[in-house]
């Protein structure tokens, strides 16, 4: 019974230890859990900022693309295109006319231009750096313009792209360890049952054999008792035996001699009569 106690305080001491270790376990799976959804959530809302950032961005690259498109052949610039030509009287007649509606349409374009580029950046000096550049520009300088803000549409796109791309491995990588967790969970949450009811098995096992170990205990005292005592009333009737056999031998011992007189004086008797 003491070994099998031992071997019962064993198990419940090692499920005991076990069951603080799938809490510990389960409770940091759980944290992992809270703390991955609150990162990725951050994560989502910062990629639908950036995406939208860049989608301004785009829009306002587009924008000013459009409105820089329509200064194309445009003799608005300070060096006029070599093909353009005019004639002496129509210069002369014309001049007033061409010079305000030059001076319009260029306004029109700086507006536009300025409407546009604020989607990019709210410097006013920037702004108006931008509008002056672009309207007073040749049309190589202009074409050159052109094609470096194409040149940024092409790398911001790139770049929308690679958030969309990352966002989804992101997404695969938060939902793969997220099932992995949980499935975790799951497993830790069965061994928990189980070896808890194994714990309270144990438990009451190392119980039923304090309360037999010390029944037997009490039965072995009592029976060490009854053995002393059987022991020492054997010695008492082996003791009483022999006094008594000792005794019966002194009887006899005497029966015999009063038995070899009787017997002589009988046999005397019977010579005398004879």
């Amino acid at each position: 019974a003491l070994a099998e106690k031992a071997k019962y305080e064993k198990l419940r001491d090692q499920a005991a230890a076990n069951l603080i270790q799938y809490k510990k376990q389960k409770a940091h799976n759980i944290r992992v859990l809270k703390n991955n959804a609150r990162r990725r959530r951050l994560d989502h809302k910062d990629f639908l900022k950036s995406q939208s950032d860049h989608t301004d961005v785009l829009n306002a690259l587009s924008a000013v693309l459009k409105e820089l498109g329509k200064l194309v052949g445009s003799v608005s610039g300070k060096h006029r295109p070599m093909h353009v030509r005019a004639g002496t009287e129509e210069k002369r007649d014309r001049a007033w006319l061409l010079r305000h509606r030059k001076h319009k349409k260029k306004a029109a374009h700086k507006k536009k231009l300025k409407k546009s580029f604020m989607q990019l950046t709210q410097d006013q000096a920037e702004i108006q750096a931008f509008v002056e550049l672009a309207t007073e520009a040749d049309q190589r300088a202009l074409a050159k313009l052109m094609h470096f803000i194409r040149k940024i549409r092409r790398s911001t796109r790139k770049s929308y792209n690679d958030d969309v791309a990352h966002e989804r491995r992101s997404l695969k990588t938060y939902l793969h360890l997220r099932s992995v967790l949980r499935k975790d969970n799951r497993r830790l949450t069965h061994m928990i049952v189980l070896e808890t009811k194994n714990h309270r098995h144990y438990v009451r096992r190392v119980a039923a054999l304090i309360v037999k170990i010390a029944q037997l205990r009490k039965l072995r005292k009592a029976k060490i008792a009854e053995r002393k005592a059987t022991i020492k009333e054997r010695l008492a009737k082996k003791k009483a035996y022999l006094q008594r056999k000792a005794q019966r031998a002194e009887e006899l011992r005497v029966m015999k001699r009063i038995q070899k007189i009787v017997r002589r004086r009988l046999a005397n008797m019977s010579k005398y009569l004879k």
